[in-house]
């Protein structure tokens, strides 16, 4: 299961899911990404870490979880960025918020 609250996205710790983030400019209207750009989502266990947990890329805007994304992750929150770049000089954080993992039920491990 995934949902989003806000900026809050919760995340069922080994599911397979799909987010789709929409970028928009100042005046909310959709921002098409230009040559070299892509959206990335970094997330950590603390905004200060050097190594992020999950790092997914993206050039439509559509972001996958895959299972291995968070089945080794622990329940709980987690920092993540969402960031609009072009991989040299241009950063632009769209979104920031807690990643939220929830345990499954037959999980024995939670």
């Amino acid at each position: 299961m995934i949902g989003v609250n806000g900026t809050d996205i919760t995340l069922t710790r080994g599911d397979t899911e799909t987010l789709t983030v929409t970028v928009t400019d100042a005046s909310g209207q959709p921002y098409e990404l230009g040559e070299g750009e892509y959206i990335e989502l970094v997330a950590k266990a603390k905004p200060t870490d050097a190594e992020p947990l999950i790092r997914k890329v993206t050039t439509d805007g559509t972001i996958t979880f895959d299972r291995a994304d968070t089945w080794d992750l622990s329940t709980g929150k987690y920092a993540y960025n969402i960031r609009v770049e072009n991989g040299t000089s241009s950063y632009h954080t769209i979104i920031e918020g807690k990643l939220i993992i929830t345990a499954v039920v037959d999980d024995a491990a939670d």
